[in-house]
Protein backbone atom coordinates (compact mmCIF):
# COMPACT_ATOMS: atom_id res chain seq x y z
CA UNK A 1 0.00 0.00 0.00
CA UNK A 2 1.87 3.42 -0.73
CA UNK A 3 0.79 6.55 1.00
CA UNK A 4 0.91 10.00 -0.80
CA UNK A 5 1.73 13.14 1.27
CA UNK A 6 -0.17 15.04 -1.32
CA UNK A 7 -2.78 14.29 -4.33
CA UNK A 8 -0.29 16.05 -5.97
CA UNK A 9 1.90 13.49 -5.55
CA UNK A 10 -0.34 10.95 -6.54
CA UNK A 11 -1.19 12.57 -9.54
CA UNK A 12 2.07 13.20 -10.75
CA UNK A 13 2.53 9.33 -10.47
CA UNK A 14 -0.83 8.04 -12.30
CA UNK A 15 -0.43 10.34 -15.24
CA UNK A 16 2.09 10.90 -17.20
CA UNK A 17 3.81 14.34 -17.05
CA UNK A 18 2.29 17.22 -19.58
CA UNK A 19 3.33 17.81 -22.83
CA UNK A 20 4.84 21.64 -22.93
CA UNK A 21 3.81 22.55 -26.76
CA UNK A 22 0.28 21.75 -25.29
CA UNK A 23 0.60 23.52 -22.22
CA UNK A 24 2.14 26.31 -24.02
CA UNK A 25 -0.70 26.25 -26.60
CA UNK A 26 -3.68 26.64 -24.44
CA UNK A 27 -1.78 29.43 -22.33
CA UNK A 28 -1.67 31.57 -25.82
CA UNK A 29 -5.22 30.87 -26.58
CA UNK A 30 -6.59 31.15 -22.96
CA UNK A 31 -3.81 35.00 -23.84
CA UNK A 32 -5.88 35.61 -27.04
CA UNK A 33 -9.38 34.81 -25.46
CA UNK A 34 -8.57 36.80 -21.96
CA UNK A 35 -8.87 40.25 -24.26
CA UNK A 36 -12.39 39.86 -25.35
CA UNK A 37 -13.66 38.93 -21.62
CA UNK A 38 -15.04 41.04 -19.13
CA UNK A 39 -12.94 41.44 -15.63
CA UNK A 40 -14.81 38.83 -14.22
CA UNK A 41 -13.77 36.10 -17.71
CA UNK A 42 -10.21 37.44 -17.39
CA UNK A 43 -10.31 36.65 -14.16
CA UNK A 44 -11.17 33.27 -14.51
CA UNK A 45 -8.83 32.70 -17.25
CA UNK A 46 -6.22 33.66 -14.57
CA UNK A 47 -7.18 30.83 -12.56
CA UNK A 48 -7.12 28.88 -14.78
CA UNK A 49 -3.34 29.64 -16.10
CA UNK A 50 -2.51 29.29 -12.62
CA UNK A 51 -3.49 25.56 -12.16
CA UNK A 52 -1.64 24.78 -15.67
CA UNK A 53 1.62 26.41 -14.29
CA UNK A 54 1.12 24.16 -11.08
CA UNK A 55 0.19 20.63 -12.38
CA UNK A 56 3.10 21.38 -14.72
CA UNK A 57 5.64 21.51 -12.45
CA UNK A 58 8.51 19.09 -12.01
CA UNK A 59 8.12 19.59 -8.55
CA UNK A 60 5.30 17.16 -8.25
CA UNK A 61 6.63 14.64 -10.32
CA UNK A 62 9.94 14.57 -7.77
CA UNK A 63 7.64 14.35 -4.89
CA UNK A 64 6.03 11.19 -6.65
CA UNK A 65 9.24 9.67 -7.00
CA UNK A 66 10.79 10.62 -3.45
CA UNK A 67 7.28 8.65 -1.71
CA UNK A 68 8.03 5.54 -4.32
CA UNK A 69 11.80 5.55 -3.15
CA UNK A 70 10.48 5.72 0.31
CA UNK A 71 8.12 3.13 0.34
CA UNK A 72 10.41 0.85 -0.85
CA UNK A 73 12.01 0.81 2.18
CA UNK A 74 14.65 3.48 2.54
CA UNK A 75 15.15 3.22 6.82
CA UNK A 76 16.18 7.00 6.73
CA UNK A 77 13.54 8.45 5.03
CA UNK A 78 12.55 12.18 6.37
CA UNK A 79 9.53 11.89 4.49
CA UNK A 80 5.69 11.38 6.80
CA UNK A 81 3.22 8.75 4.38
CA UNK A 82 0.69 6.83 5.54
CA UNK A 83 1.29 3.12 6.59
CA UNK A 84 -1.63 1.03 5.97
CA UNK A 85 -0.65 -2.60 6.31
CA UNK A 86 1.29 -4.31 8.73
CA UNK A 87 4.03 -4.83 6.34
CA UNK A 88 4.78 -1.42 6.04
CA UNK A 89 4.63 -0.23 9.64
CA UNK A 90 7.04 -2.87 10.60
CA UNK A 91 9.63 -1.33 8.15
CA UNK A 92 8.86 2.06 8.91
CA UNK A 93 11.66 4.72 8.79
CA UNK A 94 12.88 6.40 11.87
CA UNK A 95 10.66 9.21 11.10
CA UNK A 96 7.22 7.95 10.73
CA UNK A 97 8.32 5.24 13.95
CA UNK A 98 8.24 8.77 16.14
CA UNK A 99 4.69 9.65 14.75
CA UNK A 100 3.42 5.55 15.11
CA UNK A 101 4.99 5.81 18.83
CA UNK A 102 2.57 8.55 19.62
CA UNK A 103 -0.88 7.36 19.21
CA UNK A 104 -2.33 6.76 22.31
CA UNK A 105 -2.76 2.85 22.08
CA UNK A 106 0.45 2.00 21.08
CA UNK A 107 1.80 4.44 24.01
CA UNK A 108 -0.65 2.27 26.45
CA UNK A 109 0.80 -1.22 25.19
CA UNK A 110 4.48 -0.29 24.89
CA UNK A 111 4.91 1.01 28.22
CA UNK A 112 2.73 -1.95 29.66
CA UNK A 113 5.19 -3.96 27.66
CA UNK A 114 2.79 -5.42 25.75
CA UNK A 115 4.50 -4.89 21.95
CA UNK A 116 7.77 -4.06 20.99
CA UNK A 117 7.65 -0.40 20.18
CA UNK A 118 10.60 -0.74 17.41
CA UNK A 119 12.75 -1.61 20.50
CA UNK A 120 15.98 -1.21 18.51
CA UNK A 121 15.50 1.87 16.66
CA UNK A 122 13.01 4.36 19.12
CA UNK A 123 14.03 5.84 21.64
CA UNK A 124 10.89 7.24 24.26
CA UNK A 125 12.59 10.65 25.26
CA UNK A 126 8.83 11.94 26.87
CA UNK A 127 8.60 8.86 29.56
CA UNK A 128 5.13 7.50 30.21
CA UNK A 129 2.47 10.15 29.28
CA UNK A 130 0.49 10.14 26.55
CA UNK A 131 -2.38 11.91 24.66
CA UNK A 132 -2.02 15.91 25.76
CA UNK A 133 0.67 15.56 28.04
CA UNK A 134 2.80 13.62 25.11
CA UNK A 135 4.52 16.31 22.63
CA UNK A 136 4.68 14.37 19.67
CA UNK A 137 0.67 13.66 20.09
CA UNK A 138 0.29 17.49 20.53
CA UNK A 139 1.88 17.98 17.34
CA UNK A 140 0.03 15.73 15.55
CA UNK A 141 -3.26 17.41 16.78
CA UNK A 142 -2.75 20.50 16.99
CA UNK A 143 -5.63 22.26 14.97
CA UNK A 144 -7.11 19.07 13.69
CA UNK A 145 -10.88 18.63 14.33
CA UNK A 146 -12.05 16.30 16.50
CA UNK A 147 -15.61 15.15 17.28
CA UNK A 148 -16.57 14.83 20.84
CA UNK A 149 -20.06 13.14 21.68
CA UNK A 150 -21.49 15.17 18.90
CA UNK A 151 -19.86 18.04 19.02
CA UNK A 152 -16.73 19.25 16.85
CA UNK A 153 -14.07 20.86 18.19
CA UNK A 154 -10.21 21.68 17.67
CA UNK A 155 -7.31 22.32 19.98
CA UNK A 156 -4.12 24.61 19.52
CA UNK A 157 -1.61 23.68 21.60
CA UNK A 158 0.98 27.20 21.63
CA UNK A 159 4.14 25.84 22.92
CA UNK A 160 7.68 26.07 21.28
CA UNK A 161 8.81 23.63 18.99
CA UNK A 162 11.70 21.01 20.07
CA UNK A 163 15.24 22.65 18.21
CA UNK A 164 15.30 21.17 15.05
CA UNK A 165 11.46 20.18 14.95
CA UNK A 166 9.57 21.80 12.51
CA UNK A 167 5.45 22.05 12.41
CA UNK A 168 3.51 19.39 10.38
CA UNK A 169 1.67 20.03 7.84
CA UNK A 170 -2.31 18.93 7.31
CA UNK A 171 -1.62 16.14 4.57
CA UNK A 172 1.10 15.02 7.33
CA UNK A 173 -1.08 14.74 9.91
CA UNK A 174 -3.99 13.35 8.28
CA UNK A 175 -1.48 10.66 7.04
CA UNK A 176 -0.60 9.87 10.61
CA UNK A 177 -4.42 9.85 11.94
CA UNK A 178 -4.89 7.24 8.63
CA UNK A 179 -1.95 5.38 10.00
CA UNK A 180 -3.21 5.25 13.68
CA UNK A 181 -6.33 4.58 12.61
CA UNK A 182 -4.70 1.29 10.63
CA UNK A 183 -3.00 0.57 13.73
CA UNK A 184 -5.88 0.35 16.38
CA UNK A 185 -7.73 -2.07 13.91
CA UNK A 186 -4.82 -4.40 14.16
CA UNK A 187 -3.83 -4.15 17.63
CA UNK A 188 -7.58 -4.82 18.26
CA UNK A 189 -7.51 -7.96 16.88
CA UNK A 190 -4.73 -8.90 19.22
CA UNK A 191 -2.60 -11.13 16.99
CA UNK A 192 0.44 -9.36 15.31
CA UNK A 193 2.69 -6.36 16.50
CA UNK A 194 2.88 -4.11 13.67
CA UNK A 195 5.72 -2.57 15.56
CA UNK A 196 7.63 -5.44 15.56
CA UNK A 197 10.75 -5.74 12.80
CA UNK A 198 11.18 -9.18 13.68
CA UNK A 199 7.44 -10.25 12.99
CA UNK A 200 6.35 -11.41 16.38
CA UNK A 201 3.04 -11.61 17.49
CA UNK A 202 1.45 -9.41 20.71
Amino acid sequence: MIGFTTADAFDSLVYSSPNQQTLNYLKNKASVISDTLTEQGRLFMQKAGNLLDHFSSNYYIDMARRVISDVKGNFESPHVIRLLDIESMRKASLVMQRWVMANPTVRQMYHSQRLDGYYDTYTDVHGKVSKDDHYDYRRVMDGVMQIDEDDWHSTIYIEPLLEGDRDLTHAEKMDILFTWNKMDMILAQMKDDPTSVDGSSL
